[in-house]
């Protein structure tokens, strides 16, 4: 034994436990910083579509009693890379009969998000179309 290290059978010195667990923690570590880095990429790259986003905001806005009831097929995420927001996309959007676009933009601050707070801190509506249609009775 020498310095408080075993000696293995065949002369060489048998390697610490710590220095096992730092390896292992470092590979580790490396790992997750690079699926980090993989996933900020993937956001700021372009709109990641979230399945289970669509569904989730449309059960949330049923609590609420909104005058327009609104639809979309599909919701996705898009960080713009050092942005201080998150925008989340909605693509083939339509609220009631009249209002309708081919796309609906969000954007929510990610100082908010952190905190556990969502707040909207702008809206852009892309390609909208308004379908008035006017009845026998001349109202719309």
């Amino acid at each position: 034994m020498t310095a408080g290290i075993p000696e293995a059978h065949d002369g060489r010195r048998e390697e610490r436990r710590p220095v096992r667990l730092r390896r292992w923690a470092a590979g580790i570590g490396i790992v997750v910083v690079c699926l980090l880095t993989a996933g900020v990429w993937r956001l700021t790259y372009g709109p990641v579509a979230v399945p289970f986003l669509s569904a989730y905001l449309a059960g949330q806005l049923d609590q609420f009693d909104l005058p327009l009831d609104a639809q979309w097929e599909d919701a996705a995420i898009h960080w713009p890379f050092m942005a201080p927001w998150l925008d989340v996309r909605f693509s083939g959007f339509r609220a009631s009969d009249v209002l309708a676009a081919e796309g609906v933009g969000v954007r929510l601050p990610l100082a908010d998000l952190l905190r556990g707070r969502a707040s909207v801190s702008g809206v852009v509506v892309h390609a909208p179309r308004l379908e008035l249609v006017q009845g026998e009775d001349h109202v719309f």
